[in-house]
């Protein structure tokens, strides 16, 4: 919904507490706009917002894109009562790197020859003379690396199975399609998002 109105007044109106924005900066101001025109400061409410919002972003007033107009104005004091007690969810990822940046990870390499690898790819794939990612583009590189490896690796154990053929996978296959996930869910390693192996649900 590009207009948050309606949607803050039915999180006013119900018993939460504790919301997260799962938004860019420019949204997520003028939702925290919205929430101060009904009064939602802390300590009744706790907002927790990503890592990626934009520094004082409470103060910066552009917008990604065009569609994102300005649906209500509220002044910055407003804004900073908004933000007391506010969390910031970092990716676990960014923490891994940034401490453990000689950690080798799968693929028998270190987070900081991951890195250098992404930096390589991303300048020939740009053609672009940069000395660094941002955060960004490390997180998703991240992120793509470890679900390959997690895809392989569930395939692989699947294949040690000898009633399983892969050749013979089809979406309308159960047998194979379970097998596989029963064969994700036993994966455990170390990747570039840290250690990553799944519970019997299937959660990370």
């Amino acid at each position: 919904n590009h207009n948050p109105q309606q949607s803050v007044r039915d999180i006013h109106a119900s018993a939460a507490r504790i919301i997260y924005i799962n938004t860019y900066h420019d949204y997520g101001r003028e939702i925290m706009c919205q929430a101060a025109s009904l009064g939602m400061f802390y300590p009744d409410y706790v907002w927790i917002v990503p890592m990626f919002f934009s520094e004082n972003f409470w103060r910066n007033q552009t917008r990604r894109r065009e569609r994102y107009t300005p649906f209500t104005q509220c002044t910055e004091e407003a804004l900073k009562r908004i933000i007391k007690g506010l969390l910031v969810v970092d990716y676990q990822s960014r923490i891994f790197r940034r401490y453990f940046n000689e950690t080798t990870i799968i693929g028998n390499i270190t987070m900081s020859e991951f890195e250098s690898e992404i930096l390589a790819r991303y300048k020939k794939l740009k053609n672009e003379n940069v000395d660094s990612l941002t955060d960004s583009n490390v997180i998703f590189a991240s992120l793509g690396y470890d679900t390959m490896w997690t895809g392989a690796m569930a395939l692989h154990g699947a294949s040690q199975n000898p009633s399983i053929n892969l050749s013979s996978f089809t979406y309308e296959n159960d047998t194979i399609r379970d097998a596989i996930y029963k064969s994700a869910l036993g994966v455990n390693f170390t990747g570039a998002t840290n250690k990553l192996k799944y519970d019997g649900n299937g959660d990370r």
